[in-house]
C-alpha cells in the first residue's frame, strides 16, 4: 500500500478587501439580464489567486431576494482555503457574518438570500449612495494548512467510496434524455411549481424510494415533490441521468437527498467530495452531517482525521461547541484517540 504525506510546516495567511462600486443600480438592475458580475481582481501583484463577484436577482425560489457570491475564477494550486465576509460600504450600512470555505477553480460560495432587493433600494436604509451601490469583501486566505500526518486510513475510506461509486454507473450518459419529449413512459415532476420531464423507469432503477411511489400511488404521469427545493431537485436529477454531481457547492444539500430518496451513488459521491475538503475548522461539522445523513465511510473519515489531528481541531470553535453539548460523539472520539496511541 503507498502511503500519501501531507505534511506543510507553515501557514501563509493573506488578508486583503475588495470594494465593488456598482453605478446606476436601479438602471442596471431594470436593464440586466438576471445578474451581474464585477470585474476580476487579484489576491496580489503576483497574482496567486483570480477572484470575482456576482450578484443574481433571479433566485427561483424567491425573488425578492438578491444573491450574491465569490466565485475563484483561477489559482496556482488545486484549491484556496478563504474566509470572507461580505458588507455594503461605504458606511458598512449592512455587515455579514464571516464565513470560511474550501475553493476550487470555478466555484462560487455565498449567499441565495443575501439581501431583499426592495431593502437594496430602500433610500431610508442607506445602502444606495446617489444611486451607486458599493459592495465590499473582507478576504482573509491560507494556503499550506499543516496537516504533519499519515492518512493513508483517510485515502483507503476514500478509495473504497471511488469503487463503489464506479457500481451504481450506468454504462452509458443518459444525460441527454432528461426533458426530453413526452410520452406514457415518462414523467412530470412538479417540485415547487417548477418542473422536470424524466424517465419512470430510470427513477424507479436509481431510488427505491421513487419507485415505492411510482407503484403504490398509481400515479400515472404526475408526481409532486415539495420536500426538496426545485434547484436540488435538478441536481438530483442531472446526477441519475449522467452520474456526476454539477454543482459540489450543493452537497450538504445532495447528501440530505441522497439519504432522503435512498440514492446511494450519490451519496459516496457526497461522501468524497466532504473528505477531499476535510480540514481542522470544519472535520467536526462534517462528522455529524456524517451521522445525520447515515454516510458511513465520511463517518470514519472524519473521525480519524479528528483523531489525527487532535491539537489543531480541539482549538476550534466547533469542537467547543462538541464539549459544550456533551455530544455522544466526544466519547467515541476519545475511544479513538485511545486506540490509536496504543496502536503507535
Amino acid at each position: 500500500m503507498t502511503t500519501i504525506l501531507r505534511s506543510c510546516t507553515d501557514v501563509k495567511t493573506t488578508k486583503f478587501t475588495y470594494k465593488w462600486e456598482i453605478k446606476n443600480f436601479r438602471d442596471q438592475l431594470d436593464n440586466v439580464n438576471g445578474s451581474l458580475a464585477s470585474e476580476p481582481f487579484y489576491q496580489s501583484t503576483e497574482k496567486e489567486s483570480k477572484w470575482q463577484l456576482t450578484l443574481d436577482f433571479e433566485y427561483k425560489e424567491d425573488p425578492d431576494y438578491t444573491s450574491l457570491y465569490l466565485n475563484l475564477i483561477a489559482c496556482k494550486g488545486k484549491d484556496v482555503r478563504c474566509k470572507y465576509r461580505f458588507f455594503i460600504s461605504p458606511n458598512k450600512s449592512y455587515v455579514h457574518d464571516e464565513v470560511q470555505r474550501i475553493f476550487t477553480p470555478g466555484l462560487g460560495w455565498g449567499f441565495r438570500t443575501f439581501m431583499k432587493t426592495s431593502e437594496i433600494l430602500n433610500d431610508e436604509e442607506g445602502h444606495l449612495i446617489e444611486d451607486t451601490l458599493t459592495i465590499g469583501c473582507d478576504l482573509e486566505i491560507q494556503e499550506d494548512i499543516p496537516l504533519n500526518h499519515n492518512d493513508s486510513e483517510i485515502d483507503t475510506i476514500k478509495t473504497t467510496l471511488e469503487a463503489t461509486v464506479e457500481k451504481y454507473k450506468f454504462l452509458n450518459d443518459l444525460d441527454s434524455l432528461l426533458n426530453n419529449d413526452f410520452d406514457d413512459s415518462y414523467l412530470r415532476i412538479i417540485c415547487n411549481l417548477q418542473k422536470f420531464y424524466a424517465h419512470k423507469k430510470i427513477q424507479s432503477d436509481h431510488s427505491s424510494v421513487f419507485s415505492a411511489r411510482l407503484a403504490d400511488e398509481g400515479i400515472m404521469n404526475d408526481m409532486t415533490i415539495n420536500d426538496v427545493t426545485g434547484d436540488i431537485l435538478k441536481d438530483v436529477l442531472h446526477y441519475i441521468y449522467s452520474d456526476r454531481i454539477r454543482n459540489k457547492a450543493l452537497a450538504l444539500e445532495l447528501l440530505s437527498a441522497s439519504e432522503k430518496y435512498q440514492l446511494n451513488g450519490l451519496k459516496y459521491m457526497c461522501e468524497i467530495i466532504f473528505i477531499d475538503n476535510l480540514h481542522y475548522d470544519n472535520a467536526v461539522q462534517t462528522l455529524l452531517w456524517a451521522d445525520l445523513y447515515n454516510a458511513e465511510e465520511l463517518k470514519k473519515g472524519s473521525l480519524e482525521f479528528i483523531c489525527k489531528n487532535e491539537k489543531h481541531v480541539c482549538t476550534t470553535d466547533s469542537f467547543q461547541s462538541l464539549l459544550e453539548s456533551n455530544s455522544p460523539w466526544l466519547a467515541e472520539i476519545y475511544r479513538t484517540l485511545v486506540l490509536n496511541h496504543m496502536n503507535t
